[in-house]
């Protein structure tokens, strides 16, 4: 699915990057609960260290690992970050989250064994390692240290800033999804206002009317037509309306913010040329999916549990989980929410897929018993212990793209003089993550380009003391286990 597609772009870009890096892969011996005592069982931590162009005394420049684990290996390899680190001659490190990629700290996925997959564990894991390497010689005894992340991995770069400020000397967020919510609707209004600024009014009908003439299709019950249209799997149980009609709305609403955010305007150019060439606007809309997501596996699941099925396996060499899947639905349905729900206004993708929904299938696909109540606690208890979108750090940049369907999860404006924010024309998530090699559009390079000058500004700040922003939240501690996570259509 879009996960899939969008892994094996960032999974080609790592092979053709730089082939000339040292990069060398080593293993941290972490505690399973960095809050109980009585625990003593340990794990290996997977992280990626290049030495290539460190100098004595240089910088350590921290890329924070995050849900998405792939992107580490790309990051290090052909990233703005990395350019920046040579300059400063830093040592760069790179290391996974825990759960994701190498990093396994438990022998299999079931509920049981997730309860020590949260933020505030992960965030002690980092400290650790931060504080090993900064040990392992005496040039980096006092070496200052730059944390960097992308989405979740921005916001944990900001949470390590704010929670360790004798530690962290100063973070860059990027696309940083800061804010937890259960009822995340607001990704599809963004969504439809970046089709309607960057592909104009006549497209933006075209997918209205698209989705438009898909509800008819449920509502007639013409189900054969939805089958050949959109090219969908033979289902050996009976098609189920209203199931079916949450999981194929909600589905596809989100691939359209997904693939925007993840592949910048040219995407929605992409999107608007498909329904203008369509046979009508909804198979321009099928066509367009299928060539972006299912053309691989070749059809698109007609039920629920073909759909979900993925997210259900516990063992480490399960689908679902070597992507991620299940460890994403955990931390949603546990920590952060951000179901995209159809609850929301100016968006035209219907109401099939409301938030109830993805609540239930938080009990289904972990096979556990969590109430509304627990979910709505998870999420307070996310907030109160890390800021929300008002997070007590200075030293931190925030950039966001204007057309991330996700960047209302984040800093979009200056916290104070020492937490700016930039918000990024035409481009959608991480893009200034990416060389400025490869940079040409003049509004990026400006982002780019402050990113260097601050990183290298604030390098120079000698602190005696620590710093304390004078508003915001507390810092850091241990984290009820919750969890809200992403869904097919997450």
């Amino acid at each position: 699915m879009v996960k899939k597609f969008i892994q094996a772009i960032l999974a080609i870009g790592a092979l053709a990057a730089c082939v000339q890096c040292e990069i060398e892969m080593r293993n941290f011996t972490q505690p399973l609960d960095h809050f109980d005592e009585n625990c003593t069982e340990t794990w290996d931590n997977t992280y990626y260290i290049d030495e290539s162009f460190y100098q004595p005394g240089g910088p350590i420049f921290l890329y924070v690992g995050d849900m998405q684990f792939y992107f580490t290996d790309y990051r290090i390899r052909s990233s703005h970050f990395r350019d920046i680190a040579i300059e400063a001659g830093a040592l760069l490190v790179a290391t996974e989250h825990r759960y994701y990629g190498n990093s396994r700290p438990v022998p299999d996925l079931t509920a049981d064994n997730l309860v020590y997959l949260t933020s505030s564990q992960a965030l002690e894991d980092m400290a650790a390692l931060v504080r090993f390497i900064r040990s392992s010689s005496p040039d980096l005894e006092e070496a200052k240290v730059i944390a960097a992340g992308v989405g979740h991995g921005g916001a944990l770069a900001t949470w390590l800033r704010q929670a360790y400020p004798d530690l962290i000397h100063a973070a860059w967020a990027s696309s940083a999804k800061l804010n937890a919510i259960l009822n995340f609707g607001e990704f599809h209004t963004t969504t439809t206002q970046s089709v309607r600024i960057y592909g104009g009014v006549l497209c933006y009908d075209r997918m209205a009317n698209a989705f438009a003439m898909l509800e008819e299709v449920f509502q007639n019950e013409n189900y054969t037509k939805l089958v050949e249209v959109f090219k969908m799997c033979p289902a050996e149980e009976e098609f189920d309306e209203e199931v079916a009609g949450a999981l194929f709305f909600g589905t596809l609403a989100t691939m359209i913010g997904q693939i925007i955010s993840m592949m910048h305007s040219p995407a929605i150019t992409s999107f608007c040329g498909y329904l203008e060439r369509g046979e009508n606007d909804m198979m321009g809309l099928a066509d367009w999916i299928y060539y972006y997501v299912y053309n691989e596996q070749g059809c698109l699941p007609a039920n629920m549990y073909d759909l979900l099925s993925e997210y259900m396996g516990t063992s480490w060499e399960d689908q679902g989980v070597i992507i991620g899947g299940r460890q994403q639905v955990w931390q949603s349905c546990n920590e952060f929410g951000w179901f995209k729900s159809s609850n929301a206004s100016d968006h035209p993708f219907g109401d099939r897929f409301p938030y109830e929904r993805f609540y239930e299938q938080c009990n289904f696909l972990l096979n556990y018993t969590i109430t509304h109540e627990e979910l709505l606690a998870s999420v307070d208890n996310t907030n109160a212990l890390f800021g929300g979108l008002s997070p007590n750090v200075t030293r931190v940049y925030f950039t966001n793209g204007n057309i991330d369907s996700e960047k209302t999860l984040s800093v979009l404006e200056d916290l104070n003089d020492q937490a700016p924010a930039d918000v990024i024309p035409y481009f959608g998530t991480g893009a200034d993550f990416e060389s400025m090699n490869t940079t040409v559009f003049q509004g990026l390079r400006a982002v780019q380009e402050r990113v260097r000058t601050l990183l290298l500004e604030w390098l120079e700040i000698d602190d005696e003391h620590t710093e304390a922003p004078t508003e915001g939240t507390t810092t850091t501690t241990e984290a009820t286990t919750t969890t809200i996570g992403i869904t097919p259509y997450n």
